[in-house]
């Protein structure tokens, strides 16, 4: 609280470095993230008005998508492996899906390296919600792989109850260009 630059530059490290991608921006909240990647969404795929949502996830995410009249499907997780059932996610992408929300709780690495080529060979963008589980890893032998590191989007939530807290505030942490431009453009609009 006292340098608050200085908070925000040790944060950023932190997070390019446990995610290994290159742009962080912050927002007030971890939904303002999401927003802003529907925001970008309309922009970019305007074509593509439907994505798929973790059923694991707060009822004012799924209200957010509808309110900005995409077309949401819940996907169930697998009781298994703690991540969507990937069964589901291919039965209902459709080529109006523009992008899956998943939850990231237990950070499998198999499960989530699948989901991540799914989105990849259907030009989905993958969104990682790591509202709950920020900072939690998979040790691979010699390498940490921590939650963040998977979605072409990750957002995060400092509140009052989170690995990071900060009171309030939020993150959208990505290695796309387009997307962390088109962020960095909307929090000035926001300010």
């Amino acid at each position: 609280f006292i340098n608050s630059e200085k908070a925000a530059s040790v944060i950023k490290n932190k997070l390019r470095e446990q995610t290994k991608k290159k742009y962080v921006q912050f927002f007030g909240m971890c939904r303002t993230g999401f927003i802003v990647v529907l925001e970008y969404l309309i922009k970019y795929r305007p074509e593509k008005k439907e994505i798929l949502i973790c059923s694991y996830n707060l009822e004012e995410m799924i209200e957010i998508a509808k309110i900005y009249k995409f077309k949401v499907k819940l996907i169930d997780i697998d009781l298994k492996t703690g991540v969507m059932d990937l069964n589901i996610v291919e039965q209902n992408i459709s080529k109006e899906t523009a992008a899956i929300l998943y939850t990231n709780m237990f950070n499998n690495y198999p499960e989530l390296n699948k989901l991540k080529k799914i989105c990849e060979k259907n030009k989905i963008i993958s969104i990682e919600d790591n509202a709950i589980y920020q900072g939690n890893y998979h040790d691979d032998r010699e390498n940490k792989i921590y939650s963040g590191s998977f979605g072409d989007v990750s957002i995060f939530s400092f509140g009052i109850m989170k690995n990071i807290s900060a009171i309030f505030g939020g993150a959208l942490v990505t290695s796309n260009i387009d997307i962390y431009n088109f962020a960095q453009n909307k929090n000035n609009d926001y300010k």
